[in-house]
């Protein structure tokens, strides 16, 4: 929507024009510069070469994770108020709610060459488990010819097959369906609640780490 991109746009320009480092800080000045109508979840990380580590503020339920040696060594929890209502921000000057971006989860994470880190929003994550994610990088990373592009386009791709499949046992399903029985506040097992994939904006960014001072 129109304030995400205007939300990123001016994280960009705090990164680009201000030299601003800090994820939050970068999050918390585009936000009270972003004045549009809607909301947005964040997520955004900062690769620091010269210590060969990211830092990462995360709100709502996009996630970043670590993929070394073909599985997921560390992933962000999505920051939400309850099941599929995530924290967002908002212009609250435009009338919509907002969360603070001080709100935002913070993570430090150490970095190896030939770590993938994949940045997907809720329509990856709702779609794809974890164990899939990793495979499928650990295959796409034996061929040299692919790139950082390469993976994330194919990791859109498995998410948007598995959001148009009816019949998918998705994330956002057994999530759903333990959610229900939260509500109920039973452990006894229920029927499905929800079946299939979820129809959701998909966004995958990939960074491939291949030595010191050079990630990809």
């Amino acid at each position: 929507g129109m304030y995400a991109r205007g939300l990123a746009a001016h994280c960009r320009a705090q990164v680009e024009e201000r030299q601003v480092e800090d994820p939050q800080l970068v999050l918390a000045a585009a936000h009270a510069l972003t004045r549009l109508a809607g909301s947005a979840t964040a997520l955004v990380v900062q690769i620091r070469h010269v210590v060969s580590q990211a830092r990462i503020a995360n709100l709502g339920d996009c996630g970043c994770l670590l993929v070394r040696g073909g599985a997921v060594v560390q992933a962000t929890p999505p920051l939400q108020h309850s099941f599929n209502f995530p924290y967002q921000l908002g212009c609250t000057e435009m009338g919509a709610a907002s969360d603070s971006p001080m709100d935002a989860d913070q993570f430090d994470v150490d970095l190896r060459p030939g770590d993938v880190m994949v940045l997907g929003s809720d329509g990856l994550l709702d779609n794809c488990f974890p164990d899939e994610i990793a495979s499928l990088v650990a295959a796409l990373v034996q061929d040299p010819t692919n790139t950082a592009d390469h993976i994330a386009a194919a990791l859109a791709q498995r998410a948007s097959e598995h959001a148009n499949d009816k019949e998918y046992k998705s994330p956002f399903a057994f999530g759903a369906t333990e959610a229900a029985e939260e509500t109920w506040q039973s452990r006894k097992s229920l029927p499905p609640v929800y079946v299939g994939g979820k129809l959701d904006d998909i966004t995958v960014v990939v960074a491939w780490v291949h030595n010191h001072n050079n990630a990809n």
